[in-house]
């Protein structure tokens, strides 16, 4: 080989990443599409966890990374959309290094193309979130330790990394020790020594500077109120049909084809591949340790109903699984690649150009209520005002917030207003929303929405519009004229 064809070989994978940014980033949010985006976002200017800027766990190496590119130039939001863009890059690179080392060149381009054109990948790596930087320092972790010769140390510092931005990830770091134990065990010190220096670097300066009463009064009750009351986790949603069910959706439809006809030529194509190559004991057994641990806490313990998001390592561990199966055919690999793309960019532009429902809810209610004065138009709701509740989402909207989880909390905080709004708005987040109150009835709704694979715990929002009463105080018959007073 040629000192000119090894140049290629080495910097051409550096190229193919470099894509991969450029096109996370021209697909990225245009605005926050939720709660988690919005907090990240509000982190980067203020950093308090008792303000929910961000929420607990705090996912501290995502935020510092973010408070870096802020001082760049970038604005909050393009801050923490462009980390997540070159975390796309990042994973590209290690997936790319890893099928080269399990299966060889064409498995390794197999894996970046899927990578590149799967859609959940995409849209994480144009959202504000963290779930793309953990992933990224995962897939760079797995890499370092494959790779030939290892590198155990450094490996397990990333895997602790890992933790920083994304805690939920734990499992991964114990699947990662179990793999290691399997393939030299004694390497597992050595990882074992960078995972705890890793996690050392992050942890040690966080419960300094948030204080070590604090946090753990806020993460108790962040915690609590994760597996009782709203976290999605198998207390607060127990079927564990519907949970299977939506498990599998993630991982592959809303991940990696995201149409039934893609999903089942895909599915065509493996099975073809796998009558030619079939996985060894030792792969499969390497791939259960790996992806075990994650894959049982996020079926117990996540939202894996409405957040796709949350399997998105597990994502990283099948795609490599789909390139080393489609490799043993040249028109195989090819063409899973291209089915990844040709249902992920349209979705990938979607996310782009489409409004979050409750953008799109704001501008309906401005276009309804032209020229309204301050205060006049008012919405009550639960967790969607956490998002458009400030002045800085509203972009000035001439709108009141309140919370309200029901009609009775709704007649409440409308008696509480110092001036009644002309046109009160409820959220269908209320419990009984669009049933009259003791002081206000429905007159009409409006729904807006858009496409639930872009996010499916907020696909549509719905308001109704109430006309409020005012109940005056009965008053006794006055006593007819001449009639005697007692």
């Amino acid at each position: 080989m040629s000192e000119a064809e090894r140049r290629v070989r080495r910097w051409l994978p550096l190229a193919a990443s470099g894509l991969v940014v450029a096109l996370r980033w021209a697909c990225r949010a245009r605005m926050v599409d939720g709660w988690d985006d919005a907090s990240f976002v509000l982190a980067v200017e203020r950093f308090d966890l008792a303000r929910f800027s961000p929420h607990f766990p705090g996912y501290p190496v995502y935020v510092v990374l973010c408070k870096c590119a802020h001082t760049l130039g970038l604005a909050p939001l393009d801050a923490c959309l462009a980390v997540s863009a070159l975390a796309g890059g990042v994973t590209a690179i290690a997936l790319h290094r890893i099928g080269v080392t399990l299966g060889g060149a064409r498995a390794g381009w197999c894996a970046l193309g899927l990578w590149a054109g799967a859609f959940l990948p995409w849209l994480l790596g144009g959202s504000a979130l963290s779930d793309g930087t953990a992933a990224a320092l995962f897939a760079a972790a797995l890499a370092l330790a494959i790779a030939e010769p290892p590198r155990p140390l450094l490996a397990g510092a990333l895997a602790g990394l890992m933790m920083g931005a994304r805690l939920s990830y734990a499992p991964l770091a114990m699947g990662l020790c179990a793999w290691t134990i399997l393939r030299r065990r004694e390497r597992l010190a050595r990882t074992v020594v960078g995972l705890l220096a890793g996690t050392l670097a992050w942890l040690i300066p966080f419960v300094a500077l948030v204080g070590p009463r604090a946090l753990w009064a806020i993460g108790r009750a962040h915690l609590v109120g994760h597996f009782t009351d709203w976290g999605g986790s198998v207390v607060t949603d127990p079927s564990l049909a519907s949970r299977a069910f939506a498990s599998a959706r993630d991982l592959f439809y809303d991940s990696l084809f995201p149409s039934t006809a893609g999903l089942v030529l895909a599915a065509l194509l493996i099975a073809a591949c796998l009558v030619m190559r079939r996985p060894t004991r030792r792969l499969l057994t390497s791939a259960l340790l790996l992806a075990g641990p994650y894959a049982l806490w996020a079926f117990v313990g996540q939202n894996v109903v409405e957040q796709p998001r949350h399997l998105l390592p597990l994502v990283v561990i099948a795609i490599l699984g789909l390139a080393w199966i489609a490799a043993a055919r040249v028109m195989t690999a090819i063409a899973i690649v291209a089915l990844a793309f040709l249902f992920g960019a349209p979705l990938a532009i979607a996310h782009a150009t489409q409004r979050p429902s409750w953008r799109q809810i704001l501008d309906a209610l401005e276009s309804a209520h032209p020229g309204a004065a301050p205060k006049e138009v008012a919405l009550l709701g639960t967790a969607s005002l956490r998002m458009i509740g400030s002045a800085a989402l509203l972009d000035g909207a001439a709108l009141v917030t309140r919370e309200a989880h029901s009609l009775g909390e709704v007649d409440g905080a409308l008696e509480r207003l110092p001036i009644l709004p002309r046109h009160p708005w409820l959220t269908s987040e209320i419990a009984g929303a669009g049933a009259p109150t003791r002081v206000a009835r429905p007159l009409s709704s409006l729904t807006q929405c858009r496409d639930a694979r872009l996010d499916r715990a907020h696909a549509c929002m719905t308001v109704f519009e109430y006309e409020i009463h005012i109940e005056r105080p009965a008053t006794l018959p006055l006593p007819p004229i001449g009639a005697p007073r007692h």
